[in-house]
């Protein structure tokens, strides 16, 4: 057998992302419009927040983190109902917004 079919070969995958997760996140149910159609999409984005209160790759470039926060906010807002997820999203929104102007 070649190396190429061999069950090490067969078995690969794409590495899932935070914005491309988002999006899929963000759909809702067909027929409950309350509720994600893909709700291990938006556990999936909620496991992956970063220290700092954003998502986004492990290396932090300024652009993936605040297009990757403002994808993963969206799903969040809509279909969070856990305590846990609106402090996710506090967090998300002061690593958006820093300082405060009130």
């Amino acid at each position: 057998m070649t190396p190429m079919l061999t069950e090490q070969h067969t078995q690969r995958s794409i590495a899932s992302t935070t914005y491309d997760t988002a999006w899929v996140a963000a759909v809702p149910h067909q027929q409950e419009r309350r509720n994600p159609r893909f709700p291990s999409a938006l556990n999936w984005i909620a496991s992956q927040q970063q220290p700092d209160g954003s998502w986004g790759s492990a290396i932090p470039f300024i652009h993936d983190r605040i297009l990757c926060t403002l994808a993963a906010l969206i799903p969040l807002a809509r279909f969070g109902r856990r305590e846990h997820d609106r402090l996710q999203i506090q967090r998300g929104e002061r690593y958006l917004w820093p300082v405060s102007y009130t």
